[in-house]
């Protein structure tokens, strides 16, 4: 109310709850027989996340099954952009490629890391994307301060468990899509 809001819909906005906020008559609009009222109540949390890949394609499809599952994502190319990126904005997670031109994954996590523990910062969870997946390549990862680990190439599946070990409470998903 101090901020000047008089009303709060519940999303997907419906025409008819749209009508009835501006005043025009409701009657005017049928009801959608199939589709249940949502019950108005807080607005689900979206994730932020930033994808740290120099592939492209490896971009649009993280990018892409980020997206299905409700999280917004932007990209960096590399760990340099990683950290100036997250001076600027406002992220939840970070999806951390390992082998990346400039400054690979392992190095950005590791400054990350220094970057919390000096300024007393909350933890912010990175999870590894690597197309490594020998024995050991999960412990490096999580050794450089990485706090799950998915292998490429990323399946939806893979991806919204380790959102869901990260986020327990998040609203998420309760399946991965089938295709991305």
């Amino acid at each position: 109310q101090a901020a000047g809001v008089t009303e709060v819909l519940p999303l997907p906005l419906r025409c008819l709850e749209l009508r009835q906020v501006v005043g025009q008559p409701a009657a005017s609009v049928p009801a959608p027989a199939s589709r249940p009222q949502a019950a108005p109540g807080p607005a689900a949390k979206v994730l932020h996340a930033l994808v740290a890949e120099d592939n492209l394609v490896n971009q649009k499809v993280a990018v892409r099954i980020l997206a299905k599952l409700g999280v917004e994502a932007e990209v960096a190319a590399n760990g340099r952009e990683v950290l100036e990126r997250l001076e600027e904005g406002r992220y939840d997670l970070v999806f951390m490629d390992c082998q990346m031109p400039e400054m690979d994954g392992f190095e950005a996590s590791r400054r990350i890391r220094a970057r919390e523990a000096e300024q007393a910062l909350a933890r912010l969870p990175i999870i590894a994307m690597t197309a490594n997946a020998m024995v050991g390549d999960r412990e490096e990862c999580l050794a450089a301060g990485m706090d799950d680990y998915v292998a490429k190439p990323i399946r939806a599946e893979v991806v919204l468990e380790a959102l869901r070990r990260c986020f327990p409470s998040t609203n998420l998903p309760e399946e991965a899509p089938t295709r991305a």
